[in-house]
């Protein structure tokens, strides 16, 4: 690959891990996805950094609304990246509160939340709204490179899929668990119906490499196995 990497393995909860992708332009680099703190967001600027010193790193898409996707925006907003994202994305001052507070009551041993330990994980994530809100399927032109993005409901109603199709790269964020069980819990039966829309357009696409948002890069045949994984999943939950 010379245009598309990935990063995997950043931080989340719930025993997973988050993973996050890059394009190269001739000059420009995009991100997608920040990850889930201020830590995630530098690993992933200094990794783009690495492969590409002579890029200008410019652009940030988000692929959904969940945290683990987006808090590290405020740092790439610092380096001067504009935020491409659904529209209906966003971060304010009041959810950010709520979540550090969520995170810090769930902390078990007394004296660590009481030392407010979960605020500590957040620090530098700042709210923010989009400078390019996507309402339709649509491009991105960066020198040398044209990149898909597709409206990909589903996991939430702000889910969108990334292609770059010269390497035939799909970033997919949510739309797939690699290994994982999908989350439904954020859904219903509309937004899984539509989950099932999100797949078919996987495998019209018919990418060589898969990016998911959580779990091992899928390649080949494996990208198949798991769109089948998920189609059962979804048609049994919607049945149910």
């Amino acid at each position: 690959m010379k245009r598309c990497f990935w990063l995997t393995g950043l931080s989340h909860a719930d025993f997973f891990s988050v993973n996050t992708g890059l394009i190269l332009g001739d000059s420009e680099t995009v991100i997608v996805d920040t990850g889930f703190n201020l830590e995630s967001a530098r690993t992933i600027y200094d990794f783009a950094y690495y492969i590409a010193p002579n890029n200008k790193i410019t652009t940030v898409v988000n692929l959904e609304k969940h945290y683990d996707h987006i808090f590290g925006n405020a740092y790439f907003i610092e380096k001067g990246c504009k935020i491409i994202a659904h529209r209906d994305v966003c971060l304010t001052e009041e959810e950010l509160e709520q979540y550090k507070k969520g995170a810090n009551d769930s902390i078990s041993i007394a004296r660590r939340r009481e030392n407010r330990e979960g605020y500590l994980y957040f620090e530098g994530v700042k709210p923010f709204v989009p400078d390019r809100k996507i309402e339709k399927d649509s491009r991105l032109f960066i020198d040398g490179v044209d990149i898909e993005i597709y409206l990909a409901p589903g996991h939430t109603d702000t889910n969108l899929i990334l292609y770059e199709k010269q390497e035939k790269v799909m970033y997919v964020a949510d739309t797939i668990y690699s290994g994982f069980l999908p989350t439904f819990s954020f859904g219903n039966v509309s937004l899984w119906k539509s989950w099932l829309s999100a797949l078919e357009l996987i495998e019209r696409k018919n990418p060589e490499v898969v990016v998911p948002g959580h779990g091992k890069v899928l390649i080949g045949e494996e990208i198949r196995k798991e769109v089948e994984r998920h189609r059962e999943l979804l048609i049994s939950r919607i049945a149910e």
